[in-house]
C-alpha cells in the first residue's frame, strides 16, 4: 500500500504474508511483517456510505462449545530485557453459558505486573465491572479502585446514563460526592 492505494506488487523491503498453516502447530496464521525500519500494523478502510465502518470479527466455530472455552482473545505480546518473547496485556473472551436462552460470556482484562501476567479486571455476563481477583492486604500499596477528586463542592450536572450516577470526592472538604439530579454528600472524618 503506497499512499492509500492498494499495490499488488511489494518493495524489496516489505514483508506480506497471509494465510498459510504453520507445520509446527497445524494452525492456520495470517502475518504481516514489515522492515525493521518500519511500523507494521494492520489497516481497515471503508468506502462504504453507510453509518457502520469496518469491523474486525473473531469467530470460534466449536462444534462442543462450552462454559469457560475462550473462543477469542486479544494479546499484545513484545521481548523482554533478555529477548524472549512474553505477553504483556490481554483482554479474553471467556463464556460463562452456552444455552440458548441463556448464552453469556465475560471481558477478562489481564496486565503484566513483577513479571506476571495476572487477571486486573472482568465484565462478567451480567454487566458486572469486577476489579482483581481477591481482598487486598491491609498494608496494600497498589491494587486499589481510583475515584476521580475534587477540590470543592463539585457544582457541574454530569452527563446522564440511565440507572447510574456520577460520583467523586471532594478533597477540601472530605467528603464523597453522588449526583442523583443533584449533589449529595456523605461526610468523611
Amino acid at each position: 500500500m503506497s499512499n492509500g492505494t492498494l499495490s499488488d506488487t511489494l518493495l524489496s523491503t516489505e514483508t506480506f504474508l497471509l494465510g498459510y498453516q504453520n507445520a509446527a502447530s497445524s494452525n492456520f496464521e495470517y502475518v504481516f511483517r514489515g522492515p525493521s525500519t518500519k511500523t507494521t500494523y494492520m489497516f481497515l478502510e471503508s468506502f462504504s456510505p453507510g453509518s457502520q465502518g469496518p469491523g474486525y470479527n473473531i469467530w470460534h466455530n466449536s462444534a462442543s462449545p462450552a462454559a469457560a472455552d475462550i473462543p477469542g482473545y486479544f494479546a499484545v505480546q513484545g521481548n523482554n530485557a533478555l529477548l524472549a518473547e512474553i505477553t504483556y496485556s490481554e483482554i479474553d473472551t471467556v463464556i460463562s453459558n452456552v444455552s440458548t436462552t441463556g448464552a453469556g460470556a465475560a471481558m477478562v482484562f489481564y496486565t503484566m505486573g513483577s513479571a506476571v501476567l495476572s487477571e486486573t479486571m472482568r465484565i462478567d455476563d451480567r454487566n458486572n465491572l469486577v476489579i482483581g481477583t481477591a481482598a487486598i492486604a491491609s498494608a496494600a500499596t497498589n491494587g486499589f479502585l481510583y475515584l476521580p477528586t475534587t477540590n470543592g463542592t463539585p457544582t457541574g450536572t454530569p452527563t446522564s446514563y440511565a440507572g447510574r450516577v456520577a460520583h467523586v470526592y471532594d478533597t477540601t472538604n472530605n467528603k464523597l460526592w453522588f449526583f442523583n439530579g443533584s449533589w449529595k454528600a456523605a461526610v468523611f472524618a
